[in-house]
């Protein structure tokens, strides 16, 4: 495997000016972790993945560079697969996690690479997004009507793309899907990742909520970067709202569990020295 070991490497091997200030956070190992805009991204600490029981709202495939929205209602956009694996979101759907002092919400990543030097994904943009209204019937398709989906809340970059109409992936995510020499492929957590509550402000409990990932984009300058073998899927920790009365399920009290443990990791990384 070509490891990026920093970021001037990158930028020689693209050529791209949007790389003079970019952020690489490199999760090989269970508890790595670092921030890019506000998000918290972590190595899972517990893997008890496998679709049926991950029940993920958004799931994607395409080689080597995939990207797709959480459309739901059947619709199949981008490179969305697997329209029972690929649901609408509302902001009170999201259940809060506290970090220190600070109120997240929490979205895992199940990354299915190949294994051995294969197994490295390049998560390259996170775009998150509100409306009151389905704004999805609008966007579809169009890659380039994205950011009118609704208010932007979170992005790993923005804009999308440069005056060229290459993505700007200046701050990106290099997973190594094994995590301590776990298998590779379907059916274990790999990722998580924390956002801030107060990106959301003013957003109600009814408004839609979506979620954009871009994933494999620096393959470009390293193969073993890129997307391939099976579909990644993205899971929610879900909580109540006035607007769903279902009760918690035994998956989103697994969820929380792993949300505990892994900030539980944090919280000991970022404690200050004694």
């Amino acid at each position: 495997m070509k490891l990026i070991t920093t970021v001037v490497s990158v930028a020689i091997l693209l050529s791209a000016p949007v790389w003079s200030h970019a952020i690489e956070v490199s999760i090989f190992h269970v508890g790595d972790s670092g921030t890019v805009n506000g998000a918290i991204f972590t190595g899972d600490e517990q893997h008890v993945g496998g679709t049926g029981n991950f029940n993920p709202f958004l799931s994607l495939q395409e080689f080597p560079i995939e990207r797709a929205y959480n459309a739901g209602n059947g619709n199949l956009y981008m490179d969305n697969t697997r329209p029972s694996w690929n649901s609408q979101l509302r902001v009170g759907d999201l259940q809060q996690v506290t970090v220190g002092d600070l109120d997240y919400f929490l979205f895992v990543l199940d990354a299915n690479e190949p294994g051995n030097n294969k197994s490295f994904i390049s998560i390259d943009n996170i775009r998150i997004y509100t409306s009151s209204e389905d704004t999805s019937l609008t966007v579809q398709g169009d890659e380039g009507m994205l950011d009118s989906l609704g208010t932007l809340r979170y992005a790993m970059n923005d804009p999308l793309r440069d005056i060229d109409g290459d993505y700007i992936i200046s701050d990106w995510v290099n997973l190594d899907s094994r995590l301590d020499d776990e298998p590779a492929g379907s059916g274990l957590h790999d990722l998580l990742v924390y956002v801030p509550v107060s990106n959301f402000a003013g957003a109600a409990d009814t408004d839609y909520l979506w979620f954009y990932n871009l994933n494999g984009v620096h393959e470009k300058a390293d193969d073993d970067l890129a997307s391939e073998a099976g579909f990644e899927e993205w899971r929610v920790l879900m909580g109540s709202t006035p607007n769903h009365e279902t009760p918690d399920t035994s998956a989103t009290a697994m969820l929380l569990g792993i949300a505990l443990l892994g900030l539980a990791g944090l919280r000991r990384r970022l404690a200050p020295a004694a």
